[in-house]
């Protein structure tokens, strides 16, 4: 719509509302739903860029409850490659003239799950533990491990000395 405009027509302030709304029937999808506004400064028929020419700065506000608030500004310059027409155009040919204005923004909301590491029969692995040269008593950090438990050896560091043999529960 709009507001205001000075200079007969030559600068334009105008204004936009509205809402959105997204969403998915598909688990993991929220739907998102939030208001949007849009101002524009434009100014028409700039002499130094020609006939037609067109300046837009534009602010925009949006919320949702996925992303918050977010803001954005745009500064777009316009000029016709039409050199030979002097004629001023219209408020109405102009505005036949200006972008489509699509979303600003996409919702990408990745999110990164993992899978747990399990045994053979299924059962979540509790504990992953390294033996290597440095271990202070091997034998001790085997015994302290729970059930389903995975012990990795490690021989890069050296020799694994060991006082007792190590025994490996089931």
């Amino acid at each position: 719509a709009l507001l205001a405009d000075w200079k007969g027509g030559a600068i334009e302030l105008r204004g936009f509302a509205g809402g959105f709304y997204g969403g998915r029937d598909v688990v993991g999808f929220e739907s998102f739903v939030g208001p949007r506004v849009r101002t524009e400064l434009r100014l028409y028929g700039l002499p130094w860029l020609g006939h037609g020419a067109r300046l837009v700065a534009e602010g925009v506000y949006q919320w949702d409850d996925v992303r918050g608030s977010q803001r954005m500004a745009s500064l777009a310059v316009r000029v016709p490659l039409n050199f030979g027409e002097r004629r001023h155009p219209t408020r109405i040919e102009r505005r036949m003239l200006d972008r489509i204005v699509r979303s600003p923004g996409i919702l990408t909301d990745t999110q990164y799950t993992h899978d747990p590491a399990v045994t053979s029969n299924g059962d979540r692995i509790a504990a992953v533990t390294v033996i290597d040269a440095n271990t202070p008593d091997p034998v001790a950090v085997v015994a302290g491990l729970g059930e389903h438990s995975l012990v990795g050896i490690n021989g890069s560091s050296g020799a694994i000395e060991l006082t007792q043999p190590l025994v490996m529960n089931n």
